[in-house]
């Protein structure tokens, strides 16, 4: 059986993944921050640094 935290980061890669945030190379095993992630990672920084948002509190809507 598989740990539920491991389900869950299992989810969040995938939608990562799906939203092209981040890339996945099967040869080298690794994944890669993609312009869009970055621009996200960012986003999300800014948002706490101006404590508009907690990161515990932080909903993301992707579309």
């Amino acid at each position: 059986m598989i740990p539920t935290s491991e389900l869950v980061l299992r989810e969040h890669i995938f939608y990562l993944l799906n939203s092209s945030f981040i890339s996945y190379n099967g040869i080298e095993k690794m994944y890669f921050i993609e312009p869009a992630g970055l621009e996200l990672i960012q986003i999300i920084y800014v948002q706490a640094e101006r404590r508009i948002v907690e990161y515990s509190d932080l909903t993301l809507k992707i579309e």
